[in-house]
Formats: C-alpha cells, structure tokens, sequence
C-alpha cells in the first residue's frame, strides 16, 4: 500500500487529533492517519473491499487502491505480499531460526549480514540509496575473506523492483559474489555455494 498525503486543505479527513498539538505548521509533518487508511483488499468491490458499498469508513482511500490491493499482489508474479510470505517462511528455517549473523558491512548506502548455521550460509545485501544514485560494486569475496578465486552465491529471494532480466532477477541464479552489482533501493538475499568453515569470518 501506499500511503495516502493528508493535508491542511482537506482538515476535515484528517482524524490524528495529536497533529495539531503542534500547531497548524506541523499538521502534516504529524499526521499518523496517512498510515492508517483502510485495507485495499480489491479493485472490484466499493471502498476496495474493506466495508460495503452503504458504509463509510473512518478514513478515504489511499489514490492507488485499484491498482494497488491485495488481490493484484496475489496474482502479480512478483509482488510484496509474496515476498513478505516468502521471507516468513525463511524465518521458520535455520539459519533465520536459531543461526547465527554478523554484519558485513554498514555504510550510508549498504547494509548486509550474513547468517548460518552447520553447513548452510546466507548473504544478505540491501542497497539503501535512493533512486538516481549510481549501482553499488561490492566484492564480497574479499569482505568475507574467502581467498579461493570465487566467491559464488545463489539468489533465494529479492525485492520487487529488480527485473527478471537481471543477473539476481530470478530465484536459483548462481551469480559471482566478488562483483555483486545493487542498484539504488536493491535487496537480495543469497545462498554462499560454500560451507561457513571456508569463511573466517564465520569463525571468529
């Protein structure tokens, strides 16, 4: 979902009495409501499915629900909704249940981990800036300290706003981790094609 903008030039939507506390100058720098707005469960069905078409409910529509509901998501090949199921079940699994996780690296623009546990290790990488800036070129190879000539990783999951046509655009690709390439607002997450015990930084 998108959040719908609640404005001064619409004050009677808004519902948040604790925006204007503050005063009318932080009204909408406050205002909690644009997250609250009803559930988009469809496009067919009046107020996107939340209510009936002779009820009212408490706060208007966020603007994308007909394109934007949980029925599109459901049917959409990529989606959040799939995702999310995705990393849900992930979480039930070791190494995200019960593994272990150290950081890798922590930069203004990037932010990976890795987790494992026994033979299995995952990577982690989420590109933080926003879109305009240039890619990220990470050599994982050498922040792991694996000293064999490569590194390599298979994609499990990744945002919705990577393409299909990309090297990380499909769930089993096998990519080489010692150039892994983000683009602004990218995640990935991938299985390292080799035990923990080849990696020191795993053992320290």
């Amino acid at each position: 979902m998108c959040d719908r903008p609640f404005t001064l030039a619409n004050r009677d939507e808004i519902v948040d009495i604790t925006a204007f506390y503050y005063g009318d100058k932080y009204v909408e720098q406050r205002v909690r409501d644009c997250q609250r707005t009803p559930m988009q469960w469809t496009s067919q069905a009046s107020y996107a499915g939340f209510t009936s078409a002779t009820a009212k409910p408490y706060l208007p529509l966020s603007d994308t629900w007909p394109e934007l509901n949980v029925e599109q998501q459901q049917n959409a090949s990529h989606s959040h909704l799939k995702l999310f199921q995705q990393l849900v079940k992930l979480r039930q699994q070791s190494p995200f249940y019960g593994g272990y996780q150290k950081k890798v690296i922590v930069t203004k623009e990037l932010y990976s981990f890795v987790r494992w546990l026994e033979t299995n290790i995952y990577l982690i990488v989420i590109n933080m800036n926003k879109k305009g800036h240039n890619p990220v070129i990470t050599d994982f190879g050498k922040l792991l300290k694996y000293h064999d000539k490569e590194l390599l990783g298979e994609v499990v999951a990744r945002s919705c706003n990577i393409h299909d046509d990309s090297s990380i655009g499909k769930k089993g690709n096998r990519i080489n981790l010692n150039k892994l390439i983000l683009q602004s607002s990218e995640a990935v997450l991938l299985k390292i094609l080799t035990s923990p015990h080849n990696i020191p930084f795993c053992q320290s």
